[in-house]
């Protein structure tokens, strides 16, 4: 049996677009707000095009959504007695300048008003859509329902699947008439597929059923830098497959990377400065497959960069980087605002400072001397992403909680720390080097010590404070493990105000070992920091004099 059923005719919808020029008359005389605008100008369109002669089409109108350039969408959902028809919506733009510039729609345009009837429970149609998914017996069990509303949306507990299962009424074009029906949302246990099933609410029937997920997305990447060939790897992983162990709280398995054909999907979308589109994949039934033919050309670059940030954030989310704390991902919450998945941008361009990550967009481009691009070294993406960690994180968070010397050399310190250890490597941007060596930061036997004390710190430049600050925190490491090295550096982060200075870091990486030690989590963290801390200066008498200079010490406090 096809999982995939569609019963609907397409000819029941009615499709239009109108540019700017094709707008009814009275359309840029509008005022209000975007949402409010945008319905009437919809008002307009169904008018004037004579879309439905009988009772008027309404709409419910989402909040704006915008880009880069400024301009704004607002998505209408028709509805019929505040039941939301499927896929029948329309979505009306506006330019920087605030006038609207276009409109697009498919609308249901049947006439009358269809008969409700409701007698399937959401409890029946639940396990109808998990027969027809063949997930095997289930008995649901309501978490949550919310009877004041037209759609009756029910929440069921999880149970073996991998989410909680989701449930709401909405109307179906079928026949040349509305039907009710629920529409029922299921992710299957170990994420290893997800579906919308539509269920008939007269009858039980399925007149809907699609797979959400694609699910053998593959692609071809440097995990590493072009220095070893190009691997074929999984865009839709394991814990596993990150070398380390399962922490509590973890969902069964990463969210999907991808949801479509685009290197784009709920935690990164990357994509090509110069056009701001994603490379687009092979598709073939339900497989995905990037592999671009040029492995030195632009779309590869796109695939490496959208790999790493995939990548990175898979193996913090597994460290505890969460959505408590703003993780980049969809549902995730920071500031009492949703969060959205970092946007990556690859230049044909060199960028400023040879890479960046600015206001939720890392900016990759190649170095000047190679044209080495920074896209696929893959120290340089895992760096770059440590920025958005640490950025959203430190000051809880703020725009720009980096501004001072020091604060700026503990971020680049973080970042260079975890790309090193998501890695397991010990160089920063050799891969990019130009021609005479300049560029990378060496954490192996080229490390400059002599320059990594706390006692030189006034005359640090920013990236040699960087350098001390990861060599202290990858000494910690090499003292407890890379896992609990890298946990107690991500919990370091935490509880941070915007702007701290070493002493402050190392303060608060002491205490997180200290509440990980009462919780019986890591034994011998704090002798480790301490320890670490002390070979570079940082030792328990450490601290600042009036003018700005350090006094070292290389001293550990009795055990």
């Amino acid at each position: 049996m096809s999982l995939e059923i569609d019963l609907r005719d397409p000819q029941e919808y009615v499709r239009f677009r109108l540019s700017a020029d094709e707008l009814p008359l009275g359309a840029e005389r509008q005022t209000g707000s975007l949402p409010a605008r945008a319905l009437e100008l919809a008002a307009l369109t169904t008018s004037v095009l004579g879309v439905r002669d009988a009772a008027p089409i309404t709409f419910l109108a989402g909040q704006p959504t915008g880009d880069e350039q400024g301009s704004r969408s607002v998505f209408l959902r028709q509805h019929v007695g505040g039941v939301r028809v499927f896929e029948a919506e329309q979505v009306v733009g506006f330019a920087s300048t605030g006038l609207a510039d276009f409109t697009r729609a498919r609308l249901y345009s049947g006439a009358g008003e269809p008969e409700y009837r409701l007698v399937v429970s959401s409890e029946d149609a639940v396990r109808a859509a998990v027969a027809h998914v063949e997930a095997g017996a289930f008995e649901p069990v309501v978490s949550a329902t919310f009877p004041e509303m037209a759609e009756l949306p029910t929440v069921f507990e999880a149970g073996p699947f991998e989410e909680p299962i989701r449930a709401a009424l909405l109307w179906v074009p079928i026949g040349k008439r509305l039907r009710l029906a629920w529409s029922v949302h299921l992710t299957l246990p170990a994420a290893a597929g997800a579906f919308q099933v539509i269920v008939a609410a007269d009858t039980g029937d399925i007149l809907y059923a699609t797979q959400l997920m694609l699910f053998a997305t593959t692609g071809s990447v440097f995990p590493t830098d072009p220095g070893t060939p190009r691997k074929t790897v999984s865009f839709a992983p394991r814990w596993s497959d990150y070398d380390l162990e399962p922490t509590p709280k973890l969902p069964a398995a990463p969210p999907a990377w991808v949801t479509s054909d685009l290197t784009e999907g709920p935690t990164c979308r990357a994509y090509l400065a110069d056009t701001r589109q994603p490379v687009r994949g092979t598709l073939a039934g339900d497989d995905v497959t990037f592999d671009p033919p040029d492995q030195a050309g632009i779309d590869q670059q796109v695939v490496n960069a959208f790999y790493g940030a995939c990548f990175m954030h898979d193996l913090m989310y597994l460290i505890g980087f969460r959505e408590g704390d703003g993780s980049f991902q969809s549902g995730a919450v920071t500031g009492g605002l949703p969060a959205r998945g970092v946007r990556v941008a690859v230049h044909t361009q060199p960028v400023l400072n040879l890479a960046n990550w600015f206001n939720g967009i890392i900016s990759l481009g190649p170095r000047k001397g190679t044209d080495r691009h920074t896209s696929v070294d893959m120290s340089v993406v895992c760096h770059e992403y440590a920025h958005a960690v640490t950025s959203r994180i430190v000051g809880g968070p703020t725009p720009n909680p980096f501004t001072v010397p020091q604060s700026r050399g503990l971020s680049e310190g973080w970042s260079d720390y975890f790309s090193c250890t998501a890695l397991n490597i010990r160089v920063i941007g050799e891969w990019t080097r130009n021609p005479d060596g300049a560029g990378p930061r060496f954490y192996d036997d080229r490390f400059p010590a002599d320059r990594a004390d706390f006692g030189l710190l006034p005359e640090l430049a920013v990236y040699e404070i960087a350098q001390l600050w990861c060599r202290f925190l990858l000494d910690v490491t090499d003292r407890i493990g890379r896992q609990p090295g890298m946990q107690l550096a991500l919990d370091g982060v935490k509880g941070l105000l915007s702007n701290p200075d070493l002493l402050d870091a190392r303060d608060n990486l002491l205490f997180k070992a200290d509440r990980q030690l009462a919780a019986g989590l890591t034994s011998g963290a704090v002798r480790a920091v301490w320890a670490a801390a002390a070979a570079r200066g940082m030792g328990i008498g450490a601290h600042y004099l009036p003018d700005g200079r350090t006094v070292p010490d290389d001293q550990v406090p009795p055990a």
